[in-house]
């Protein structure tokens, strides 16, 4: 089933810089099956400011069948960011450089984010086994208690 971005809220995941600890996105979905990934953010008509979708993995993006341009953000492993691709437009698309493991791609917006900035995941509540194995390849902070986060910080 295609992701949804009209989820209730509160979102179970957001992103939030290591250095400033302050909320980069604090709604954030993620697409990590080929199908979810595939669709996107396509047909969409807007992606509200404050929300953000991971693409994971991911080593490039296209923007076919979008009616709104995107920000796209280039994270590696560690969550450090890569590259940042600005107001990607309808039918458009952006390689990620090596060593990319996720995109993330926000409305756009003034500059937050540049190559070098440190990214880590919050988990707000318990999710599936499925998704947080396929989320372990970023860091992590778990603000709700689960038997796969005791102990992690």
């Amino acid at each position: 089933m295609p992701l949804d971005l009209r989820a209730a809220a509160p979102a179970a995941l957001a992103l939030r810089s290591a250095a400033s600890g302050d909320l980069v996105v604090p709604e954030l979905h993620v697409a990590c099956t080929f199908f979810s990934r595939l669709v996107g953010l396509q047909f969409r008509r807007q992606l509200p400011a404050g929300q953000g979708l991971l693409l994971l993995p991911c080593a490039s993006i296209h923007t076919c069948f979008m009616r709104f341009a995107i920000d796209a953000v280039m994270l590696d492993g560690a969550g450090t960011v890569l590259r940042v691709v600005r107001n990607i437009r309808p039918w458009s698309g952006a390689f990620a450089p090596r060593g990319t493991r996720a995109v993330l791609e926000l409305s756009p917006a003034p500059a937050t984010l540049a190559a070098g900035d440190q990214l880590r995941l919050v988990v707000r509540r318990d999710l599936p086994d499925r998704l947080m194995r396929r989320l372990s390849c970023l860091p992590t902070d778990h603000l709700a208690p689960s038997p796969t986060s005791k102990g992690a910080s």
